[in-house]
């Protein structure tokens, strides 16, 4: 389903916040609502709850065959008597429904959704994967009729695809199921959260198989599972866990367990079958956790990394010769203004942080508030790094669009986290084949950008030490249980970013 398919989440109540007369005939022709109860009046106009109860998602074959691409088997496995010409098409993507140009015209009335019946037995499909930012300067209305319309697009910078599964859900007759193949970011992430309320709130969700970082699309890296939702309350939600997808698709090789109803809530999904599961349940159960006793933050970026970070050539004792990205040469900058910065892969467990790389910091920091330094001060204290700044000022200036083109031509692109990275702090890797955790005694390394995370104690906590949380997030048991909690990524990663 590509992201034209946009169009199928406006009905006509579109017309209600939209104001007519400011839509030119161009918008009101790419909007161009889809009145389901309309076009489908055999569906919506009757209830169909007494018809026999489709049976995805019961065993495994249905679900690969999903992936097999086998319409006829699907739809046998989906439904029995079902005519599919209609209801089904539509949300595939591969039948337009759009009307001639010119033609289209909002209802003068509009019937209220609560007021039809019936619905659909089945709806499959592969809603479109499209980030909300993307579509904020292009489709303005459709990003503020779907903040106003559904649950599922109040939080975050949300996916489009959390938005078709709470509109597919409401497309359900009493007994109707719905299959999508989707990404499961949505179990993790904060923009998921209204999602995962609405599906758990309503015990929706009957069947998950989740491929981790098996990546299922030959031409794009995605992060996805077959989920099956459905009107009916269900006790439980059968998970599977694919860890060879080749093997699943041949013989539906997996590992496979149910998830009480009671443990499907609105915090993150991180379920666990198989060997194990009672031990990670147990740890997941422990009422302690990290963010409880620690506030943990990221580093600073500054939209112009090739002229700020510098690799380290040699130090004297009141400056360092540097190689600059940006200008393909050495140079030489005073020792105030550097300090050393921390990417993922300088993270190695308990060994020391590295000092290969450093950052050029424009600003002066009292009681971690930070403030850039005048750049006539800069040029008087420090001529060297201002003549380099000089030297890129047209680059610093034109950075997002012209947006620093102004007296402070040459600030970070982000002012958060400025004023507190020179704290004793834990260092964690974004990215990791391993759990692992660095220790920065003297708050003297940087973090880049969202690389690296920071640990430090809540101020109410400053009784523990933070060693022995370094022991910890070093340990082997932590090793072990934390790819349960966490997001896979292809190559054998996974997230360990805030």
């Amino acid at each position: 389903m590509s992201s034209s398919s946009i169009y199928l989440l406006h009905g006509p109540d579109f017309y209600r916040q939209a104001e007519l007369s400011l839509l030119t005939d161009d918008e009101k022709y790419r909007i161009n609502v889809f009145d389901w109860h309309a076009e489908f009046p055999e569906i919506f106009r009757r209830g169909r709850g007494d018809e026999s109860q489709t049976d995805i998602g019961k065993d495994g074959d249905s679900s690969r065959r999903l992936l097999r691409g086998n319409a006829s088997e699907l739809r046998e496995a989906a439904v029995g008597e079902l005519d599919y010409t209609a209801p089904g098409t539509p949300l595939h993507g591969s039948y337009s429904y759009k009307k001639t140009k010119g033609k289209k015209a909002a209802p003068a009335s509009v019937t209220a959704e609560a007021e039809w019946e019936g619905g659909f037995d089945a709806v499959i499909g592969n809603p479109p994967y499209v980030r909300i930012q993307t579509m904020r300067d292009s489709q303005p209305q459709e990003v503020e009729f779907f903040s106003n319309t559904y649950k599922s697009a109040s939080q975050g910078n949300y996916d489009i695809y959390v938005v078709f599964v709470e509109r597919g859900l409401q497309l359900l007759n009493k007994t109707g199921k719905l299959g999508f193949i989707l990404p499961h970011k949505f179990f993790n992430a904060e923009y998921g959260q209204p999602l995962r309320m609405l599906l758990s709130r309503g015990k929706n969700l009957e069947h998950v198989v989740h491929f981790g970082a098996q990546q299922v699309f030959t031409n794009a890296t995605t992060y996805t599972c077959l989920m099956i939702v459905t009107q009916a309350k269900n006790a439980k939600c059968r998970f599977v866990k694919v860890p060879d997808l080749k093997l699943w698709i041949k013989d539906g090789t997996s590992v496979s367990g149910y998830i009480p109803a009671n443990q499907v809530g609105h915090l993150p999904w991180n379920f666990t079958v198989g060997h194990g599961a009672e031990l990670v349940n147990r740890l997941k159960g422990l009422p302690v956790k990290l963010g409880d006793i620690a506030d943990i933050f990221v580093g600073l970026q500054t939209s112009a990394d090739d002229v700020y970070i510098l690799d380290c050539v040699a130090e004297g004792a009141n400056s360092f010769r540097l190689k600059s990205k940006i200008l393909e040469k050495e140079v030489t900058l005073e020792k105030a203004l550097l300090n050393p910065l921390v990417s993922g892969t300088d993270v190695q467990g308990y060994a020391p942080l590295p000092r290969r790389q450093y950052l050029l910091f424009p600003y002066e920091v009292t009681n971690e508030a930070a403030s850039l330094i005048p750049f006539d001060q800069l040029s008087r204290q420090f001529p060297k790094a201002a003549a380099y700044l000089n030297e890129n000022k047209e680059r610093l200036r034109e950075r997002e669009r012209g947006k620093f083109k102004d007296a402070q031509w040459y600030r970070f692109g982000r002012s958060q986290n400025l004023g507190i990275q020179n704290r004793v702090k834990i260092c964690v890797p974004r990215l990791v084949d391993r759990l692992c955790a660095g220790f920065d005694a003297k708050g003297s390394h940087f973090f880049d950008n969202v690389d690296v995370g920071g640990v430090t104690l809540k101020p109410d906590r400053q009784e523990c030490d933070l060693r022995y949380f370094v022991g910890l997030l070093n340990s082997k048991l932590l090793a072990w249980f934390f790819p349960n909690v966490s997001a896979p990524f292809r190559g054998g990663w996974i997230s360990a970013n805030r």
